[in-house]
C-alpha cells in the first residue's frame, strides 16, 4: 500500500530538519509519477517504475507518493536525489570531475560492480560520466547519521583516491566520501558550488545570450535563441541580479556566472 501525499509532505519535511539544504529545494508531491514530473510520456508503461527526480536547473524535486510504500522509501529516495545529485554539486567542478573519474575507474571493484551493474542496465543510454553519478547517488541511498562518524575517513579518501590517485577507489572508500558530504550538508557546512543550467547538464558551463523570461523563487529563465529554448540560472551562481526583461550575456567561468549587459526587451512574452 502506498503512502498518502499528507505523509509523505512529513516526511520531506523531517529530511528538510536533518539536512537544511534541501529547503532551498521546491517539492512536487503527486500521485502519479507523469503528474510528479510533469511529463505526460513518463508513464508507468513507458517508462517503468520512478520513485523520484531532481531536476537540477529547476531546483526541483518530484515523489510519486503511488510508487512509495512508507516514510522510509521516501528518505531513501530523497537521500538518492538530494544526498546524491545535489550533494555532489557541493564540490567545486574540478573535485567533481575527480570523483566522477574515480566512480568510472572502479567498475569492476567489488561493492561497486553491483551498483554498476545496475545503473548500466537502467542508464544505458546515458555518458559514462552520468552513470557515475547514478553510482554515486545510489551509494547515498545506503547513508545514515549512524555513518556520520566516518565523515574524515571520507574527506581521506577523497584526498587519497581522486586528486593523489595513490590506488584504485573501493567501496568502502566511496561510502565514507559519500558520509562526508552528507555529514556536511547536515552540519550546514556545504553548499551547492555546482549549478546546472539545463536539468540534463552535469556542470554549468558556456555562454548564454538572450532575454530573461521570468524569475521564480530563486531560478531565472532565459531565452537563447529564436527557436524558443530555455535555460534556466540559478541567482546564487550569478554575479550580480538579473531583472525581467533584461538581455543578457551569460558567461560561465569557475562555476559561477558572469552577466554583461546587452538592453532591454519591453512587452516581453514567456
Amino acid at each position: 500500500m502506498a503512502i498518502s501525499i499528507g505523509e509523505a509532505k512529513l516526511a520531506v519535511t523531517e529530511f528538510c530538519r536533518q539536512y537544511p539544504i534541501a529547503l532551498k529545494i521546491g517539492y512536487v508531491i503527486r500521485e502519479k509519477q507523469e503528474d510528479a514530473l510533469g511529463l505526460p510520456e513518463a508513464t508507468i508503461e513507458r517508462a517503468g517504475i520512478i520513485t523520484g527526480a531532481y531536476f537540477p536547473a529547476r531546483r526541483r524535486i518530484g515523489l510519486a507518493v503511488s510508487n512509495l510504500r512508507d516514510a522510509q522509501t521516501v528518505e531513501r529516495t530523497l537521500r538518492h536525489e538530494l544526498l546524491g545529485h545535489l550533494g555532489i554539486n557541493t564540490f567545486p567542478s574540478r573535485d567533481k570531475r575527480a570523483l566522477l573519474t574515480s566512480i568510472s575507474e572502479a567498475r569492476e571493484q567489488p561493492g561497486l560492480a553491483d551498483f554498476w551493474a545496475d545503473v548500466r542496465r537502467n542508464y544505458a543510454n546515458e555518458s559514462l560520466d552520468r552513470q557515475a553519478e547514478e553510482v554515486f547517488a545510489s551509494v547515498c541511498e545506503h547513508i545514515t547519521p549512524a555513518r556520520f562518524h566516518r565523515a574524515a575517513a571520507g574527506q581521506a579518501a577523497l584526498s587519497v583516491v581522486c586528486h593523489a590517485r595513490e590506488r584504485e577507489m573501493s567501496f568502502q572508500d566511496l561510502a565514507d566520501i559519500a558520509t562526508f558530504v552528507a555529514d556536511g550538508l547536515h552540519r550546514r557546512e556545504r553548499q551547492q558550488q555546482i549549478f546546472p543550467v539545463r536539468d540534463n547538464d552535469q556542470f554549468c558551463d558556456g555562454t548564454y545570450i538572450g532575454p530573461i523570461l521570468d524569475i521564480e523563487r530563486d531560478v531565472a529563465q532565459q531565452r537563447i535563441n529564436r527557436q524558443g529554448d530555455v535555460v534556466r540560472h540559478s541567482l546564487e551562481a550569478l554575479g550580480r541580479p538579473v531583472k525581467v526583461g533584461e538581455v543578457v550575456e551569460i558567461n560561465y567561468r569557475d562555476d559561477r556566472g558572469r552577466v554583461t549587459d546587452i538592453g532591454v526587451v519591453r512587452g516581453i512574452e514567456k
